[in-house]
């Protein structure tokens, strides 16, 4: 269903986050799941989509993503892969 075009929606923009540290993987996290290899953890904040895929790059973590909202962000969930013989 198309949305109605003819009523205005007022709504101030988001804050402009450029330039601002991105969100870091916590090191207390990164060991947790480093003790608990295959367990998926869910990250305790929603985050934008794309974020946890440098994350997955740089400490070998598996990643899978749900729930994506308007706004670009989404339920992340993370994991050490269980070691292969």
């Amino acid at each position: 269903m198309d949305a109605d075009r003819t009523t205005a929606n007022w709504e101030d923009p988001p804050p402009d986050r450029r330039g601002q540290a991105g969100v870091r993987l916590a090191p207390e996290l990164l060991a947790e799941m480093q003790a608990n290899p295959g367990r998926w953890m869910k990250f305790p904040e929603r985050l934008h989509r794309s974020t946890p895929y440098r994350w997955s790059k740089r400490f070998g973590l598996e990643v899978t993503v749900r729930k994506i909202a308007a706004d670009g962000t989404a339920d992340i969930y993370l994991r050490v892969p269980e070691a292969t013989s």
